[in-house]
């Protein structure tokens, strides 16, 4: 996990897209249906995600394209140690200029 200075990132993750990710985040989960065998963690990710990528699917057919991409359960290694440091269960990366740099969503 990277603290400090958010300004050092932002040329990779504008904060401009923070509310833009959080309004398809809520728009998302409105279209989440849940019974009462699938209200765990991973179902719950999946569902989310599927309505995420579908409402980015149909978004991207107009003029208003979202410039991020959608990642699904990605997990977190140090590269240094190999080490196993988590998961994230909905990763946000704008654009192609690192996946080290992302908003995260944690599904419980």
């Amino acid at each position: 996990m990277y603290e400090g200075d958010s300004s050092l990132w932002a040329d990779f993750f504008p904060d401009g897209l923070v509310p833009e990710i959080v309004d398809l985040i809520c728009q998302a989960w409105n279209g989440v249906k849940l019974t009462k065998s699938n209200r765990r963690e991973v179902p719950i990710t999946k569902k989310l995600y599927c309505s995420l990528q579908w409402i980015k699917k149909e978004r991207n057919k107009g003029p208003n394209r979202l410039p991020f991409s959608i990642f699904l359960e990605s997990s977190v290694i140090d590269t240094e140690s190999a080490s196993d440091e988590g998961r994230l269960d909905i990763r946000f990366v704008h654009g192609h200029r690192g996946e080290d740099v992302y908003f995260a969503v944690e599904c419980k």
